[in-house]
């Protein structure tokens, strides 16, 4: 008798929705990633969402884009 044997895997470089808004600098900042630059969890569940860390800066660098900061001192 075969059995499947599931093991669910967390790619390298992955984060928890805690740890990516750490990451970002706070749950409104990663909310509007998802919201406005395309930012999608790979994993999501009742309580948690799972990000890719490669996912989370090219949403950032899209934003970046769009609203470039100025670094000249006013």
């Amino acid at each position: 008798m075969s059995s499947l044997l599931k093991i669910k895997v967390t790619p390298q470089g992955s984060l928890t929705q805690r740890e990516a808004a750490e990451y970002v600098g706070g749950l409104a900042p990663l909310r509007m990633l998802e919201e406005l630059w395309g930012l999608r969890p790979w994993d999501t569940n009742a309580t948690n969402r799972r990000y890719r860390v490669t996912a989370i800066e090219e949403a950032m660098k899209r934003a970046e884009a769009s609203h470039p900061q100025s670094t000249a001192a006013e």
